[in-house]
């Protein structure tokens, strides 16, 4: 595992929850689908041996130390860090690494979800996070990333309806969330993850799912015509997603962009690749606070992803 001789393929490839350690031993996670020729987008989640959890965290070790990797990609409408190849040490493809029984019950658990998932929705899935980058411990999440099949969410309702996966309860979320909540409004995020498919809980472990689909992607990278900012938009949620990205329709009840953009728009949409957006209920209300806005051929586009605060109003 993380062999660059063994893993080009996926090397030249790499997408949302693999993992890369740099020449001086930092580990990063990869972000997102999209990757420029001889870069791969990541950030930093381990630095001198401290864990970075956050996402505003992680940029300002960016911002301090890695500053040169910062650069305009008008892919995406924004600035992010590119990390030359050549820097790159180990690369973990997280679609590819399976747990390995007898390890520890971690692993064995892990193992069995794992299992479970791919037979029973017809998937294929690897490990990504603590698990694949060797940095986890005993009470670790597990982290699972799966290819996104048709009827693969029915299939994990399935599975939460029959008991084999448990919803989270605030009680169990509650104690990490001042660790990992950014973006999203706290309280949005503790009713939200109640009733989330893709985050729960398997014989006492708290598991996490990530269901990838890059394809869908392709229609909505830049460059745009416009990329901007506002204070604030007011959104309802048309139709509600469970895939990474996280690509959803929703009507703009109220946005400062002026007559003409508003008349003429197309569809509007959100953007995330952060699961914390995903499976948000039709018909819920979004606040976005300073909301980076992306204009294509009058498709409007929200990254929630780089918008400073999101609050969401549960119908």
């Amino acid at each position: 595992m993380g062999d660059l001789t063994l893993m080009s393929s996926a090397f030249e490839n790499p997408c949302e929850g693999d993992i890369i350690i740099l020449n001086d031993s930092s580990l990063w996670i990869v972000k997102g689908c999209f990757h420029p020729i001889g870069y791969i987008i990541a950030v930093p989640r381990i630095i001198n041996g401290r864990k970075v959890k956050k996402l505003k965290d992680m940029y300002k070790i960016i911002t301090r130390y890695y500053t040169h990797f910062l650069r305009y990609i008008p892919e995406l409408g924004l600035k992010a860090p590119l990390v030359p190849r050549k820097f790159v040490r180990t690369f973990y493809h997280a679609l590819s690494t399976k747990s390995v029984k007898g390890l520890n019950k971690l692993h064995d658990i892990c193992r069995e979800l794992l299992d479970i998932i791919e037979g029973s929705c017809n998937t294929e899935c690897g490990i990504t996070g603590s698990l694949l980058g060797g940095y986890y411990i005993d009470s670790s999440d597990i982290d699972l990333i799966c290819l996104d099949r048709p009827k693969l969410y029915d299939c994990l309702l399935k599975l939460r309806s029959e008991g084999v996966l448990l919803p989270l309860t605030e009680e169990v979320f509650s104690s990490e969330l001042i660790e990992v909540s950014e973006g999203l409004d706290t309280k949005t995020h503790l009713k939200l993850i109640t009733h989330k498919v893709l985050q729960g809980i398997y014989k006492g472990y708290r598991y996490t799912l990530r269901i990838i689909n890059c394809s869908r992607l392709n229609n909505y990278l830049g460059p745009y015509d416009y990329v901007l900012r506002v204070p604030k938009a007011i959104l309802k949620v048309v139709t509600t997603d469970y895939r990474t990205p996280s690509i959803f329709i929703v009507d703009i009840i109220k946005l400062p962009l002026g007559e003409y953009t508003i008349r003429n728009r197309g569809k509007s949409l959100c953007i995330s690749h952060r699961l914390r957006y995903t499976e948000i209920p039709v018909g819920a209300l979004m606040m976005v606070s300073n909301a980076l806005i992306m204009i294509k051929r009058n498709v409007v586009i929200f990254n929630l992803d780089f918008s400073d605060h999101v609050i969401v109003i549960i119908p």
